[in-house]
C-alpha cells in the first residue's frame, strides 16, 4: 500500500445566517481547490450535509469525521500526501449535491470522493425514488472521472445515520428554524427504506459502501434508544464517538483501495 499523509488544511471563509436571534454558522468550507493538486498529492473531496461538515464541531463534538480521517492517515501511513476538500454543507439534500457537483467536486481534480447524503431529503419532501435517482446520477458522474495519471477515481458511498427517536421535538427545539421534520414524525420511518436502497445501489454501481446505520446497530444502537447517545448527540447528527467511528470506517475503505 502506498503511504498517505495529511497536508495542512486551509480555512477559506465562514458564512453566517440569522436564525431566531442567534448567529449560526451554516457553512465552513476549506480553501477553494479548483487548481490541480500538487505533484504526488491525492485529493479527497467529501460531499454531504452537516454530518460531514465542520458545522457541528461548534456543539462540543470535536472535529468532524473528514478531519479525523485525515489525521488518522497521517499517523497510519506517513510518507505521501493527501489533501482534503470538504464540500459538505449544512442542510444539503441529494438534489443540492447533484446541482453543484461540478463546482464542488468534478472541477477539483479529486483522486478520492466520499458521498454521505440523504438525511434531509425526507424532511423536505423529496421522495425516496428521487433521492435514489439523484444519488445514482452523482455516483455515475464521479465514477466516470479519471485522475491525472488516468486511473479511476476511488468512490466511497456511506449510509447517513439517524435515530428512531420518540423525541424529535427535542431536535425541533434545538434547530427551530431548520429542522424539516414535523414534531410528531419519526425520521427513521423515511430513512430505513433509504439504507436498504443505498446498499443495492452501491452493489449495482460497484462502489465501496460503508453501512453506517448497520454498524451502529452491531454495537447495540439500533436507533430506538433516546435521542442523545454515544453516536448521535441529538438524534440526527454524529456525536464525537460517532464521528470517530465513521472516520475509521470510511478511512479503512479508502486505505484498502490505495496503491
Amino acid at each position: 500500500m502506498r503511504a498517505v499523509a495529511a497536508s495542512a488544511l486551509r480555512l477559506q471563509r465562514k458564512e453566517f445566517r440569522r436564525h431566531d436571534s442567534r448567529w449560526i454558522p451554516i457553512r465552513l468550507r476549506f480553501a477553494e481547490c479548483n487548481d490541480l493538486p500538487a505533484p504526488g498529492t491525492r485529493r479527497i473531496v467529501v460531499l454531504g450535509d452537516s454530518n460531514s461538515a465542520t458545522y457541528f464541531s461548534g456543539f462540543g463534538q470535536g472535529p468532524p469525521w473528514p478531519e479525523r480521517m485525515l489525521s488518522d492517515f497521517a499517523t497510519r501511513f506517513p510518507g505521501a500526501k493527501l489533501e482534503l476538500v470538504n464540500s459538505a454543507q449544512f442542510g444539503r439534500t441529494s438534489a443540492d449535491v447533484l446541482r453543484t457537483l461540478d463546482q464542488d467536486c468534478l472541477n477539483r481534480s479529486p483522486s478520492i470522493v466520499v458521498l454521505m447524503i440523504g438525511t434531509n431529503d425526507p424532511g423536505y419532501g423529496i421522495p425516496l425514488a428521487q433521492t435514489t435517482a439523484n444519488v445514482r446520477a452523482i455516483l455515475q458522474r464521479v465514477k466516470a472521472l479519471r485522475t491525472a495519471s488516468g486511473t479511476p477515481v476511488v468512490v466511497v458511498f456511506a449510509q447517513p445515520p439517524v435515530a428512531q427517536s420518540k423525541h424529535v421535538a427535542e431536535t425541533k427545539h434545538i434547530y427551530p428554524a431548520w429542522c424539516p421534520y414535523d414534531q410528531t414524525e419519526d425520521p427513521s420511518n423515511s430513512l430505513k427504506p433509504m439504507k436498504d436502497r443505498y446498499r443495492r445501489l452501491a452493489d449495482e454501481l460497484d462502489v465501496a459502501f460503508v453501512p453506517v446505520w448497520d454498524r451502529f446497530a452491531e454495537r447495540g444502537y439500533d436507533g430506538s434508544q433516546p435521542v442523545k447517545s454515544a453516536y448521535l448527540f441529538d438524534g440526527l447528527h454524529l456525536a464525537s464517538e460517532g464521528q470517530r467511528l465513521v472516520a475509521t470506517w470510511i478511512g479503512d475503505e479508502i486505505a484498502m483501495r490505495m496503491e
